[in-house]
């Protein structure tokens, strides 16, 4: 068990360290925030309506739209939130960022779905980029879907396309995927098992035949016949008598 939290820790550390590292140009300030944030130090909270106010005068910002959505979520208003991180991948697609706070604050199915796709999408314009990739992991991941989620970067390490300085932390992150998708199939498997022997319980054999009980067969119906002590066989079956 405390192997699995340990992979859990790791995950996170190398999905965080993945996105903050190779994160560039506008979206390096907003890493650099998020950091500053998960720190045990007191962080102010972000003014909303000067946020709202500075996207909706830069709709076309993907930079000012995370920091609104970052707004809402450090104001409470984690399901807006949400909608603001996937508004913000709408403006920029590539903006890797918002996809990673989804994996971290999101549960609305519909909303990782479109995340999903998007990646998929952009993935058809850009397949070799591995922080799509690690994107798309993350959101994978939190849908659950184990096995997917490690063959996104299982084919870049393959292809050789993993630059040298990542390797380490992206074979970490497939070895932890590669041990979820190993505990959720199991579990699939005790939960069929389970299933199955309910089904044997809640429905076991019946006692005597069923055309009997058709008839209307009763115990006083049965007559039992005094053992023959003599013979050669001591006990016989019990006939049943209509």
């Amino acid at each position: 068990m405390s192997k699995i939290a340990l992979s859990l820790s790791l995950s996170f550390i190398v999905g965080a360290q993945l996105c903050f590292i190779l994160e560039g140009r506008a979206q390096n300030q907003a890493s650099k925030a998020t950091q500053s944030q998960s720190q045990n130090q007191p962080t102010a909270i972000p003014d909303l309506d000067k946020a709202r106010e500075n996207t909706e005068n830069n709709p076309s910002s993907p930079d000012l739209s995370f920091k609104f959505a970052e707004a809402l979520r450090l104001n409470g208003e984690s399901v807006k939130a949400n909608h603001q991180y996937l508004h913000t991948t709408e403006v920029e697609p590539s903006f890797y960022l918002a996809y990673h706070q989804l994996f971290l604050y999101c549960n609305d199915e519909r909303i990782l779905d479109e995340a999903t796709n998007r990646l998929r999408f952009l993935k058809q314009e850009k397949p070799n980029e591995l922080m799509l990739r690690v994107a798309l992991s993350e959101l994978l991941e939190k849908k659950r879907e184990f096995y997917e989620a490690s063959r996104e970067l299982i084919d870049l390490v393959f292809a050789n396309l993993v630059p040298e300085k990542y390797k380490e932390k992206v074979n970490t992150r497939i070895r932890y995927l590669q041990a979820k998708t190993t505990t959720a199939q199991s579990h699939r498997e005790a939960n069929a098992g389970d299933a199955h022997l309910g089904e044997s319980i809640s429905k076991p054999p019946l006692p005597v035949n069923e055309d009997m009980l058709k008839r209307g067969m009763s115990l006083s119906k049965v007559k039992f016949d005094t053992p023959d002590l003599d013979s050669d066989t001591n006990f016989r079956h019990v006939p049943l008598q209509d």
